[in-house]
């Protein structure tokens, strides 16, 4: 699998983009219909392999097109808030998912209450 440059990437936006805007410089129409699907542009991005989303967070995986969202959810350098922030606490810690039970330990937990997070962890985050 060839890993695709942003040079690359930063062509295809400009490709999208060209396509879903252009009008005629005569009459101003749309030149591709605006709900019509490029089937041609999907399957060429569909054979090249993207970096993670997470790249800025140190993730070095490639993906394709369409496990980009699912591979990115997946992936330990994902980026998420701390869930007692939505519990009841106010904590504005965000980190990736392999530095939660740290955080969580660190900040949250008293040490009687081990083994009942430790299972709430699992249940949340397996």
């Amino acid at each position: 699998k060839r890993q695709a440059s942003l040079n690359e990437i930063h062509l295809l936006k400009v490709l999208i983009f060209l396509i879903f805007t252009l009008e005629c410089p005569v009459c101003g129409e749309d030149i591709f219909l605006p709900t019509g699907r490029n089937h041609a542009l999907e399957n060429i991005a569909a054979l090249i392999v993207y970096p993670c989303p997470n790249r800025e967070h140190g993730c070095k995986e490639a993906l394709r097109i369409d496990d980009e969202e699912t591979g990115a959810l997946k992936c330990g350098y994902s980026v998420i808030d701390c869930p007692f922030n939505n519990i009841s606490l106010v904590c504005v810690w965000k980190g990736p998912i392999a530095d939660l039970r740290k955080h969580l330990f660190k900040k949250h937990i008293n040490p009687l209450d081990y083994f009942e997070t430790n299972e709430i962890f699992e249940q949340l985050y397996p």
